[in-house]
Parts: C-alpha cells; structure tokens; sequence
C-alpha cells in the first residue's frame, strides 16, 4: 500500500504544479478552453466543465502534464460522472498513459464504479503493461477485494501470467492479502466446474452425433453383406459345375 500512496503522491504533486492548487470555490463558469483549462476541470472532477469543453472542440483523449488522459485522471481519482462524460464522447478506453490503461488504472485505485463504466464500453479485460501484469493483478496487488471481483463477475482470466509468469494468484499470495486469496480460489473453484462442464457437453454431444450416424454406417454396410439367398445360390452353382466337369 505504501508504495501506492507514494506513486499517488508524485502524480498529485505534479499536477499542482501544472494547475496550481485545487480552489476550495472554484468558478461558477469554467475559463476559456485551453489545455490546461480542461485538465484543471479533469483535476477538478468537474463533469460540466468536461462536456462544455467538448462541445467546444476539446480532445477527450488529452494527456495532462503528469502524462495522464482525462479518463485515466479520472479512474485515478474516481470522478465517476467525469468518466461518463468523456466515454460517452468517444474517449478511448485502451490508450495507455503512464504505462497503464484506464481499466488499470481504475483497478489500481479500487474505482469499482468507473470500472462498471469500462465494462460497459466494452473495454479489454485481459490487455497486459509492458511487464504482462492485467487490470485484476494490479486490483489484487493493492488488496481491491470490490475491484478484483467486479473484474472476475465481468470475465477477467484468473490464469493469466506476466512476463514473469505470476498470476493473480500469486501476485495475492506475494502481498500476503488473505481475502484476495480466498476470493481468487472461489473464482478458480467456480471457472474449473464451469470448464468441465463444458467439456462434458461438448463430449455428449459428440457422442450423440456418432450414434446418430452409426444406424446410416450399418445400413450402408448391410446393403452390400451377402444374404443367406446368396449363399444358397452360390453352394447350387459350385455343385453344378462339379457335376459338369464330372
């Protein structure tokens, strides 16, 4: 956790230094558009600010001084109503800022609300970091029990590894997060019945096509057997031409 708050920190003092402080009474009408106006109503988490700047011709996917896109600031932060409005002006769901995309980011944080979102934008549960770590490792390396499972309800692989070869389930183990370790093993109880399931069906089935198609096998087969009129026909002519060559 600590190292969270630490990269948290950094991101924070950065964009004080582009925006300057948060204002405790920020302006009733937002400034003329300008980038650092629209990542300071992005910092602000001010939803009207966003969709006027939009309107207005600003870009959903701009990237703040500290590298981060409105959406990713807002996963970091859990400006969830910020998040809708900039998804639902086309903001990409997959671009990468700082080394993780927004559902990374979200997952990090322990957003499970702009993770919601995410999902219904049809965003890529499973997408890797240049190291291979998913949006459910980094939810299990920070002990966001309410993310992770958001994560695993909506698909998210619990056997999927890094770069070096970690899984989830590792990454919980490593960290000593005990519930996320229970939560992971109930998941893989539930994705191991599911698969044999399925296996089971996909074999019946099999099963059921070869009996359908053994009854047309034996008919074919059957048609050309020699009938017992045709052992009786064959026994008369072997002893005529005995007879005949007698």
């Amino acid at each position: 956790m600590g190292t969270k708050y630490c990269i948290a920190s950094l991101v924070l003092s950065i964009s004080f230094s582009c925006f300057g402080a948060m204002p405790k009474n920020p302006p009733m009408k937002p400034p003329e558009i300008q980038p650092a106006s629209v990542m300071q109503a992005g910092w602000l988490g001010n939803a009207e600010w966003i969709s006027m700047y939009l309107d207005e011709g600003a870009d959903p996917n701009a990237v703040d001084a500290a590298g981060l896109t409105l959406l990713a600031r807002a996963c970091v932060r859990g400006h969830d109503s910020v998040a809708a409005v900039l998804l639902n002006n086309k903001a990409s769901v997959e671009l990468v800022s700082l080394g993780k995309t927004p559902l990374m980011w979200a997952a990090y944080s322990g957003h499970v609300t702009v993770i919601e979102q995410l999902i219904k934008n049809k965003v890529e549960l499973d997408s890797w970091e240049a190291e291979g770590n998913t949006a459910l490792m980094f939810a299990v390396q920070e002990d966001e029990l309410e993310a992770a499972e958001c994560l695993l309800k909506a698909g998210a692989s619990l056997f999927v590894r890094n770069k070096s070869g970690v899984t989830p389930f590792d990454w919980a183990s490593k960290r000593h997060h005990a519930q996320a370790v229970a939560l992971l093993k109930k998941y893989e109880i539930v994705a191991i019945k599911e698969m044999k399931e399925k296996q089971a069906v996909e074999k019946e089935g099999y099963e059921v096509v070869q009996m359908k198609e053994m009854p047309v096998l034996d008919s074919l087969e059957n048609k050309n057997a020699p009938t017992l009129l045709d052992w009786c026909v064959g026994l008369v002519c072997v002893i005529l031409s005995h007879f005949k060559s007698s």
